[in-house]
């Protein structure tokens, strides 16, 4: 908060940094330098291409994948090479460099690496190592990126609905008498808070749109899914579908609480 108010107009950088170190601490229980926060970013433009679907010509023709590089048109893999590279670089380095040598020099810090790792090592763990070098990796280049827009849209929403905003503060003040910040434990006592964190997943999901592969051939409504085809969950029509095209936070009532509350009911 302090570097926003003094550098405001950084306020994508600061939102980011903070995010960084924020994971990278609660996986390996250190700081973040800007090198990784620079290769990150790298890492998540890879991620986005590599994920596009019917960008790659080996999409439709997978038997392309066999065809050397020198052969034209298979620049993809020269791509994919340099893209893994970093990949590799970006997130098993930082477990073989910090949290591997840290256990067995015994200056192993808190975090969840580190945490699971003696239980990984000492075989009472149903895991294996590589199994926590790919969990590891994925907080690292989904949770920072899909965080980060979230926050974004919370803020663009709440400063373009001043009424939102207005209500919002004024319950973390009733809850917190203004005399400390609020807490994760006062969820409960915030249910408004509650509504625009649920609305703005609403109204601007990160994930518009995801693609997913079955495993199996499968039918829904009468049509027909091969297996390994590629099909596209339209999450953003589906959010659409469940409320308003506006934003509108609206306290969502538990049935169980509508029904004792309902003058109805003997």
């Amino acid at each position: 908060m302090l570097q926003i108010a003094e550098s405001p107009e950084s306020l994508k950088q600061h939102i980011r940094r903070y995010l960084g170190s924020f994971i990278t601490r609660f996986t390996y229980g250190r700081k973040v330098d800007d090198f990784e926060l620079e290769l990150g970013d790298e890492i998540y433009i890879h991620t986005q291409q590599a994920l596009r679907p019917g960008r790659w010509l080996t999409d439709p023709v997978p038997l392309l994948l066999y065809l050397p590089e020198w052969f034209p048109g298979m620049a993809f893999k020269r791509w994919a090479r340099d893209a893994r590279s970093k990949f590799i670089e970006y997130t098993a380095q930082p477990f073989d460099r910090l949290a591997l040598l840290s256990y067995l020099d015994g200056t192993e810090t808190q975090g969840m690496v580190p945490d699971a790792l003696s239980d990984v090592i000492a075989g009472t763990s149903k895991y294996k190592v590589e199994e926590l070098v790919s969990a590891a990796s994925s907080i690292h280049t989904a949770a920072i990126e899909t965080t980060y827009a979230m926050l974004m849209n919370f803020l663009i929403l709440t400063m373009t609905h001043q009424d939102v905003q207005e209500k919002a503060y004024q319950e973390i003040i009733s809850v917190t008498e203004s005399a400390r910040q609020p807490l994760l434990s006062d969820m409960t006592a915030m249910p408004y808070i509650d509504a625009i964190i649920r609305e703005v997943h609403r109204f601007n999901p990160v994930t518009p749109a995801i693609p997913r592969s079955p495993i199996q051939t499968d039918s829904y409504k009468g049509h027909r899914i091969p297996q390994d085809i590629w099909a596209m969950f339209n999450i953003w029509a589906r959010k659409q579908c469940a409320g308003s095209p506006r934003f509108h936070v609206r306290i969502r009532i538990e049935p169980s609480i509508a029904i004792q509350a309902s003058p109805h009911t003997a």
